[in-house]
């Protein structure tokens, strides 16, 4: 998780009220917050990040690192991978549907969000727009596949 985001994040349990997330960092790069908690001061309600990633489900289901849930298994990342990226490569099957939404965007300041960013294309497509793109999944496997393309 960006350390920049802890000033932006509130606790989902409270809404709609605006209650700011106060953090626990156990682990830390220059960064990225890789192991901690979240806490909310209200609630008192807390929300685990493990290994760079951020849970904020309020019902607390965990990371989706269920072997059950189709979305963390390899042939569905490499599926998703496929069909957000094959275009870069010049695949003849490819569809450019993401090229086409990012042509869509006009560049502007502050943040850009890619609610269900899966394996994080359009997210990398609106950061070249935007001051700050965040993307989010309740996939654990798409956000770690998506931040190790940033590196």
């Amino acid at each position: 998780m960006k350390k920049i985001l802890l000033d932006l994040l509130i606790c989902p349990s409270c809404l709609p009220k605006e209650i700011s997330l106060k953090s626990i960092v156990r682990e830390i790069t220059e960064e990225d917050i890789l192991e901690g908690t979240l806490i909310c001061p209200q609630c008192r309600r807390s929300y685990p990040v493990k290994q760079g990633v951020a849970n904020l489900d309020p019902n607390g289901s965990g990371h989706g690192t269920s072997s059950e849930n189709k979305y963390e298994t390899a042939p569905v990342i490499s599926s998703y991978l496929w069909s957000h990226y094959a275009d870069i490569f010049r695949d003849d099957n490819a569809s450019d549907a993401y090229r086409q939404w990012a042509d869509l965007i006009s560049p502007h300041d502050g943040l850009a969000i890619d609610a269900g960013a899966a394996v994080g294309r359009f997210t990398f497509e609106m950061a070249q727009k935007s001051d700050f793109a965040i993307g989010f999944d309740n996939s654990h496997a798409f956000i770690r596949t998506a931040r190790s393309l940033m590196n």
